[in-house]
């Protein structure tokens, strides 16, 4: 999802939260400035329902509940209050129970598109960095087989995954995410 357009009105973040239900589009929330969310591809659609769908089985009967899309992760710091909408993301925690929003997550994806990419890398990224709870920050390619993991027990250091066969070891998960599941029934065009 790209940011398609940022208002010019500083709201507060309870007035974002009562507006973002009733709203036909969804908006992200960054220090007062709301910003709305364009629609995406299909490719970008479908790598989602696939990380998301193999999460959902992957963590069937443990604590960890995975999410796609239209759940907001809030990031709070002294200096800010921000809510992202990322593409996935899996909170284990057992006090995150709001209806709006994930304050704990463990594992976030983002998948990545020419106009977010940049936002991704860097903004958001050092946005959730500030998650105690966060382990596993992941970047994935729409336009080939390519992942970026940035693990908290690595001290955020990027690791590149891409080619037909690799598998992505996650904090939430004992069993591995592979290529195959999160690539699945996509066509890049190759």
């Amino acid at each position: 999802m790209s940011s398609l357009k940022q208002s010019s009105t500083i709201i507060s973040p309870i007035e974002y939260l009562e507006g973002e239900p009733l709203s036909e589009v969804r908006h992200e929330y960054i220090d007062g400035l709301v910003f709305a969310m364009a629609g995406s591809t299909l490719n970008h659609n479908r790598i989602t329902l696939n990380i998301a769908g193999c999460l959902d089985e992957l963590l069937n009967g443990s604590s960890c509940r995975p999410f796609a899309s239209d759940v907001k992760v809030k990031v709070k710091t002294l200096a800010s209050e921000t809510y992202y909408y990322p593409d996935v993301v899996v909170t284990c925690h057992p006090e995150d129970t709001n209806d709006q929003f994930l304050e704990n997550p463990t594992t976030i994806f983002e998948v990545l598109s020419e106009s977010t990419e940049r936002i991704d890398r860097n903004e958001k990224f050092l946005a959730y960095k500030n998650l105690e709870s966060l382990e596993d920050y992941i970047l994935v390619s729409q336009e080939r087989r390519e992942v970026t993991i940035a693990r908290r027990k690595s001290n955020w250091q990027a690791e590149v995954f891409s080619g037909e066969d690799f598998s992505l070891q996650l904090a939430c998960s004992d069993t591995p995410l592979t290529a195959e599941r999160i690539y699945r029934n996509v066509d890049l065009g190759n």
